[in-house]
């Protein structure tokens, strides 16, 4: 809708041609686009404000021909152009009324404070851990190049990756993230100064870590590691796949703590004091009660293929172990250990994944399970 009214604000002057003068306007949803046209040159002066109708209180003001202005709510504005003419002596007034009929949908705000580039190392050779990414909101691109270079000499998409330097010196490595769930996108980068060539020296032995545990219906005793004297530095956080919150649960080697019902990953970090360097481990296990998931920590991923996993609208899940019986049953669990779905499979079964929510999915037969990343 377009209501234009011209006031004359100054004496007519025969010269001052007012008759081109007209306020352009585009716009994409709530955010418009501007331009006062028939005031090119350098003879004219402008002064824009805009009001909501029946308010006196200005929401924009400025000077510039041509701007911009995204309204915060929908209805009717009023535009009020005031435009003065040096060269003629005369000046004109004219309002224009905006109805904004779109409000953009409310997306989430994307929180990028918790997003950090984890490192540890022997000698020259790095263990990589991008923080605070772990939901599958998030697509991931690594790059890392030596200062003073821009060819690349690593590219990557992993959350978690390795790399060994060939060489000593100061190195970049930029972290692109983009989440679609908020639609946001963020950079970063860290400054790594590799110092350290490989010398005959001992190699760090970490055949003797692990992360043992015994479940008694929610408290869990976990043990990390083993006595060897060297290993130091204990420390274990658990995500939970159900509430998407990553908590540190401890820094010692034996411990024992109460966790809710559900899918967790639990990371073990370690310190070998003799070798100097770290590692860390990751660990998938159920925790709680229901005696249909006990048991069932171990992933056997030669018996049972999903494809593609991610998955989006459909999943395809086959059993690559032969069985005696024609029909077995299957299970399919969420992220709280509940059932969402069962059935029967003989060999392959094709699953409808479109109303499921984003997030760890598990589906069983018998004594084999597998995770289903579900990302729409």
């Amino acid at each position: 809708m377009l209501l234009m009214l011209l006031v004359s604000l100054a004496s007519v002057n025969a010269k001052c041609d007012w008759s081109k003068v007209s306020l352009g306007k585009s716009n994409t949803c709530n955010a418009y686009k501007f331009e006062v046209t028939g005031t090119v040159d350098t003879c004219y002066k402008h002064d824009i404000k805009i009001y909501k109708k029946g308010a006196t209180t200005t929401t924009y003001a400025g000077t510039n021909r041509v701007f911009s202005y995204t309204f915060n709510d929908t209805g009717y504005y009023y535009v009020r152009v005031s435009v003065k003419n040096a060269c003629c002596g005369g000046d004109t007034l004219m309002y224009v009324l905006i109805h904004v009929e779109c409000k953009p949908t409310t997306k989430p705000k994307c929180d990028w404070s918790k997003v950090s580039l984890g490192k540890s190392n022997t000698c020259n050779a790095y263990k990589f851990e991008v923080t605070g990414t772990v939901d599958t909101c998030n697509k991931h691109s690594i790059l890392i190049v030596k200062k003073g270079s821009t060819t690349p000499l690593y590219t990557g998409d992993n959350r978690v990756f390795n790399y060994t330097f060939s060489d000593t010196g100061y190195y970049f490595v930029k972290v692109s993230i983009k989440n679609k769930c908020c639609g946001g996108d963020t950079l970063f980068y860290d400054y790594i100064h590799v110092t350290c060539k490989p010398t005959t020296k001992p190699k760090c032995d970490w055949s003797k870590i692990g992360l043992g545990y015994s479940n008694k219906c929610g408290t869990v005793t976990f043990e990390l590691g083993s006595k060897d004297t060297c290993i130091t530095g204990y420390s274990l956080w658990a995500y939970n796949h159900a509430t998407h919150k990553l908590d540190t649960l401890a820094h010692d080697r034996i411990f024992r703590r109460t966790l809710d019902t559900g899918w967790y990953t639990f990371k073990a970090s370690f310190h070998n004091k003799c070798g100097n360097c770290d590692t860390f481990i990751y660990k998938e296990i159920y925790i709680g009660c229901d005696s249909t998931m006990l048991g069932l920590n171990t992933l056997n991923r030669d018996a049972i293929k999903s494809y593609p996993n991610p998955a989006d609208d459909n999943v395809l899940i086959c059993l690559t172990y032969p069985t005696k019986q024609p029909l077995v049953p299957y299970f399919i669990y969420n992220g709280s250990g509940q059932i969402i779905k069962d059935g029967l499979i003989s060999n392959c079964v094709q699953l409808n994944t479109s109303s499921w929510r984003n997030g760890v999915y598990t589906f069983r037969s018998r004594n084999l399970i597998q995770r289903i990343v579900i990302q729409h």
